[in-house]
Parts: structure tokens; sequence; C-alpha cells
């Protein structure tokens, strides 16, 4: 499993603001696709994760969350549960 890999991935779709489907929808994929990236389940590779990384706004935004990460020393659970707070509010 490429869990480490596939939390990335989730974190850069959650701080763009966008959802499982909208990616799956992008990259012509079924939305569990995506979960299973997303959740380690599913091997990935490079093309695979360049199509993921571009559905998302591409590397200069991925190069964004990284340095807006490092700026706030926190860790990419730290964009999980911002989002997960942030969905629950909006309910």
């Amino acid at each position: 499993m490429d869990t480490d890999r596939g939390k990335v991935l989730k974190a850069f779709r959650l701080w763009v603001g966008k959802t499982q489907l909208e990616i799956a929808l992008i990259m012509n994929v079924d939305q569990s696709a995506i979960s299973r990236i997303e959740s380690g389940e599913r091997q990935i590779d490079d093309e695979i994760e360049n199509q993921y990384v571009e559905a998302c706004g591409g590397k200069t935004k991925l190069e964004e969350l990284f340095s807006e990460l490092q700026r706030q020393k926190t860790s990419i659970g730290f964009i999980e549960t911002k989002a997960c707070h942030n969905s629950r509010r909006n309910l």
C-alpha cells in the first residue's frame, strides 16, 4: 500500500477545495478509484500521480501547498483535520 503518497494527494485535493468526484470527472475515472488512490489501496505510477496533480491545479499549486505547510510549520494531517472541520461546519 502507498498510504503516504495517497495522504499527500488527498491533502492536496482538500487544500484546493475539490471533491473526489470532481477529480474523478477530470481524470475520467470512477470516484471509487480516487478513494482507493487516496487510501493507498491502489498503487499508482508517476503518470497517474501527475494526472491527479494536474486535476487539482498543477505542480505550481502543489508547491504552494508545501510552502504554506513550511510557513505554518504544520503537516499534511493538519489539512485533513481542517478540511473535515470546515465541512462539518457547513452542514
